[in-house]
């Protein structure tokens, strides 16, 4: 299993790269194709701003997976009992995993509403609900790493760090 989450944290990683990649070069080049040589590239705009959606979606399960999102640590410096901070780590995890389910939940409405309706994207005639479909995924994704963390933390509740002031490399077996 350790292996399978590795070989997924790898590839989703490289992915969100690649695409981010892909889609900073999309926006030069019609930017370029534009303004110096005074011709469009109608595909462009469409295809970088699917891109780059979906590398930010995946690159946001990369930083919860190595808690480097914003955080709002306020209560670190007021709060000095270890049991309160680590409550507040659960609420914030269980909040953030119902927050998970429900952009899985009307992530699927939004897909399954374009296909059933036929959409597609104006200028390469994309299924729109490929284009929607990294949001369940992403909601699924996020609701399986806030479990795990909030596992992690019942598993280490008798430590005395809360678990997320953990570095992300102490924490292998996160998904």
């Amino acid at each position: 299993m350790r292996k399978f989450v590795k070989l997924y944290n790898t590839i989703e990683e490289y992915v969100a790269d690649v695409l981010m990649v892909v889609a900073i070069f999309l926006v030069f080049i019609s930017i370029l194709m534009r303004y110096v040589f005074k011709a469009a590239i109608p595909w462009a705009d469409e295809v970088y701003t699917i891109i780059f959606a979906w590398a930010m979606t995946l690159g946001y399960s990369v930083t919860a997976r190595d808690n480097e999102h914003i955080m709002i640590d306020v209560a670190d410096m007021f709060i000095k009992s270890k049991t309160v901070l680590k409550i507040l780590d659960v609420f914030s995890k269980i909040c953030t995993i119902l927050f998970s389910l429900i952009l899985c939940y009307y992530g699927y409405l939004a897909a399954l509403q374009q296909h059933s309706m036929g959409r597609v994207t104006p200028t390469l005639l994309i299924p729109r609900y490929i284009v929607y479909a990294i949001i369940p995924y992403t909601g699924l994704v996020l609701t399986i790493r806030y479990v795990v963390k909030l596992v992690n933390i019942f598993k280490n509740w008798k430590n005395d760090t809360a678990e997320s002031t953990v570095p992300a490399e102490v924490k292998e077996d996160q998904l």
